[in-house]
């Protein structure tokens, strides 16, 4: 009696499925960056091919969610207009990570998102959190114009403006390329590596 009992708690243990783990992401970047393209992509390719409609800029922010790897990932998208960065704040005590998207063809706003890098950086919730990880995309990357992952890292003097402790991770993609088209970029990669880099816990 007393094996049988083992026996079922054993396969009872290795045959639960497991749980399903959450992470917390704020999408920030400026305007026409491509961040709620990105989100899009990002979604399960099922829910993705639903609708062929354009995405429309986001007004405010909205709240969205995928699954990658067993992981449930709640993403607050950022309207990236002038008038509501200043809305990027009050989340970054929120989340567990920043995904932050720019357009890697308009290199005339380069020192835009500096400035705005810098704010954030200086920002007290995300100061006191060194461990707080940081996934920079430069998005738009198949187009003729689009920057290098080293021309976007050096004019945004990545590896001077970010504290040597600070997790932070580049990748390039083109968040627009249809359904079942190949990209070659390291976008999954890089989640990965969020992921790894993220203390995920198992929050309910």
């Amino acid at each position: 009696m007393n094996f049988w009992r083992k026996l079922t708690r054993f396969m009872g243990v290795f045959g639960r499925t497991p749980r399903r783990r959450k992470v917390r992401a704020l999408l920030v970047g400026l305007n026409n960056a491509g961040k709620s393209t990105l989100l899009h992509r990002l979604k399960a390719d099922r829910e993705r091919n639903v609708s062929r409609k354009p995405i429309a800029p986001t007004i405010g922010f909205t709240t969205d969610t995928f699954l990658f790897n067993n992981v449930k990932f709640t993403v607050n998208d950022m309207s990236g207009r002038d008038g509501y960065r200043s809305m990027w704040e009050p989340m970054y005590a929120q989340c567990d990570a920043i995904v932050f998207v720019l357009d890697s063809t308009d290199q005339l706003r380069f020192a835009v998102v500096k400035d705005e890098l810098d704010m954030m950086l200086r920002h007290p919730d995300v100061a006191a959190r060194p461990g707080l990880p940081i996934l920079f995309v430069a998005n738009k990357a198949a187009a003729p114009d689009a920057c290098s992952a080293s021309t976007v890292a050096g004019a945004l003097a990545l590896h001077e403006r970010i504290e040597p402790d600070r997790p932070w991770r580049l990748a390039t993609t083109d968040a627009a390329a249809a359904p079942g088209q190949p990209v070659d970029d390291g976008l999954r990669e890089a989640v990965e590596w969020l992921v790894d880099t993220i203390n995920v816990t198992d929050r309910r």
